[in-house]
């Protein structure tokens, strides 16, 4: 499992491909992205600024997480994508989230 950080308070962004076998996914069909991070939601209807995902074939997501309020400690998160054929959602699997606080 991988892990990725996000510095608190920082504009740093978290760069995700999500593939189906092993070919990147069409993002541009999302609607909608949930990271579950210890059981609370971080949700793309709730807060569109932690989130970015082009209009493309890339399967790029992006998590900007600096603003989003996590404390300081090692998470694991399960990232969630719906779009119209996917209305209950796809879980895109697992992966640990440092959070960090620069001194």
């Amino acid at each position: 499992m991988i892990t990725e950080i996000a510095y608190t308070t920082f504009d740093n962004k978290i760069g995700l491909i999500l593939k189906e076998d092993s070919t990147a996914i069409d993002a541009s069909q999302v609607t909608r992205i949930v990271l579950n991070v210890a059981g609370s939601d971080y949700d793309s209807n709730v807060n569109s600024e932690f989130f970015n995902w082009p209009t493309s074939t890339t399967g790029e997501i992006e998590l900007l997480l600096g603003d989003a309020g996590i404390p300081a400690e090692i998470y694991k998160t399960h990232l969630i994508t719906y779009d119209a054929n996917n209305t209950d959602g796809i879980v895109w699997g697992s992966f640990w989230l440092d959070a960090q606080t620069l001194p």
